[in-house]
């Protein structure tokens, strides 16, 4: 005779446990007002008011504001990058597309500023930006470059460390003095760096011709 379930058992259904809900809630938010107020006027009374939880709850998680930033940071800088099509140049466009819209919706400068700010009182902030993001960033994008280089598409006749920092500090510069961004930046930016063999940029320009670059890519 089958066994009778005992009815006063309560099946959770399947989904995510409440305590990474509570954590994501809780990182976002700080994130959120690390955006808003920077590093050193984030108080953990305004995270945990805007989460909707009590500072206790913060407390048993991370042992401070410090390492709540941290920790904050790391899951707002964690990039995916769009897929890899294997054509070289098309990712380097695609990626940097992904990098300007990454930034802009999870880091951006009044970040950065504070992190360069609070870096003397707590490097470990600016240490968490640089290994979660910027390095990731760089390593693809160096692995990009060194295949376009490698099919003729983008000259070699410097290193390229430096042809990454080119790409990269292009944003920045760009980005610090204010003027906009167009859908095509990414393609205006290879086109005028010479960096592009002729073979290069025949590729490019049909490329920019046959699809429109996306507007945006979401994390």
């Amino acid at each position: 005779m089958a066994a009778k379930e005992d009815s006063s058992i309560v099946r959770l259904r399947p989904g995510r446990p409440r305590l990474d809900e509570t954590n994501d809630r809780i990182l976002q938010t700080a994130m959120t007002v690390i955006r808003e107020v920077g590093i050193a006027r984030m108080s953990l009374d305004e995270v945990a008011a805007r989460a909707g939880v009590s500072k206790p709850t913060i407390y048993r998680r991370w042992s401070g504001k410090t390492d709540l930033a941290v920790a904050a940071i790391v899951e707002a800088c964690r990039p995916e990058g769009p897929p890899a099509s294997g054509r070289p140049l098309h990712d380097i466009v695609e990626l940097l597309s992904y990098f300007r819209a990454h930034f802009e919706a999870n880091i951006q400068l009044t970040t950065l500023g504070s992190l360069l700010q609070e870096s003397n009182q707590t490097p470990d902030l600016l240490t968490a930006f640089r290994d979660s993001a910027i390095r990731r960033f760089r390593a693809h994008f160096i692995e990009l470059v060194e295949g376009a280089r490698r099919e003729g598409l983008m000259r070699d006749d410097g290193t390229v460390a430096v042809t990454v920092e080119m790409l990269i500090g292009a944003y920045y510069a760009r980005a610090i003095v204010g003027d906009s961004f167009s859908d095509q930046w990414p393609l205006e930016l290879l086109n005028g760096s010479g960096l592009l063999t002729d073979f290069g940029r025949r590729t490019l320009a049909a490329m920019g011709e046959q699809r429109p670059l996306l507007a945006a890519h979401k994390r």
